[in-house]
């Protein structure tokens, strides 16, 4: 059974990153990686002190924790563009300035 547990760090306010966004992240997640959205996870931290780049312009880090084959050394790179791509969409924070990182569960003790 795949399974997602994310955490999103983000210097925007809690009224620039609406709880909605939320919900909108867990179906994207649930249809891109064809999991039930029961077993989505997400964790969002706001009013994060980050600097990216020497700028504090808006900026997101997250950190996906997963058991997914759609994600592998040769994938991690489209997928996390994917991914920023939507957080685009969603609050218009700059493509460059999303991180995405994976951490592969299997791999864990």
């Amino acid at each position: 059974m795949t399974r997602f547990a994310a955490v999103i760090r983000t210097n925007m306010t809690p009224t620039k990153c609406p709880e909605n966004f939320l919900k909108s992240f867990s179906d994207y997640l649930s249809k891109e990686f064809k999991i039930c959205k029961e077993n989505v996870i997400l964790e969002l931290h706001t009013n994060v002190t980050l600097l990216r780049g020497g700028s504090f312009e808006n900026a997101m880090n997250i950190d996906i924790h997963h058991n997914s084959d759609k994600v592998t050394k040769c994938t991690k790179k489209s997928v996390a563009e994917e991914i920023a791509d939507f957080i685009h969409g969603e609050l218009d924070i700059a493509k460059d300035r999303v991180l995405v990182l994976f951490f592969d569960t299997r791999r864990c003790t």
